[in-house]
């Protein structure tokens, strides 16, 4: 099978980009129930090459990163029957969880969000891979779209 090259792949999945503050090309978190099956498709079929992967205890979930483009594809998969991952699994199967976008200031986005009327999951920052801080916002706020804010480790 001819690999797809990461440039078209970056092309079918840019992210919008909010006016009035920096924000970078984040990943998209695929869920899927086992994540060494979906590498088969996402790493041996596409070539894209996993660089990294851990647990987040405290969110019950596996995850492994691939580069794409400026981008990443994140796969998760849940470590306990009670994960949010299991549950969006078990309500929706496999496929896209939600999409990130990286802030300069997480709880300036916050704040700013909050004060728009977005209705917010996280009311304050948490910490998520590689050491992130992590907040999402509410679907019903984003036309149907799962959002998390990611501010890196300076």
């Amino acid at each position: 099978m001819e690999r797809l090259s990461q440039r078209s792949l970056l092309r079918s999945c840019r992210q919008k980009r909010f006016r009035n503050e920096r924000y970078e090309d984040q990943p998209y978190w695929h869920c899927n129930k086992g994540i060494d099956e979906a590498l088969k498709f996402w790493a041996d079929a596409l070539g894209l090459e996993k660089v990294h992967s851990e647990i987040v205890e405290d969110q019950k979930v596996r995850v492994a990163m691939l580069p794409l483009g400026e981008s990443r594809v994140e796969l998760l998969e849940p470590t306990s029957e009670d994960s949010p991952i299991s549950k969006f699994l078990e309500k929706r199967g496999g496929g896209i969880h939600h999409i990130a976008v990286e802030v300069d200031d997480i709880q300036a986005s916050l704040d700013r969000l909050r004060n728009a009327g977005t209705q917010l999951i996280d009311e304050k920052p948490r910490v998520g891979a590689e050491g992130c801080l992590v907040a999402f916002v509410h679907p019903t706020s984003t036309n149907g779209v799962l959002l998390e804010l990611v501010q890196t480790p300076k």
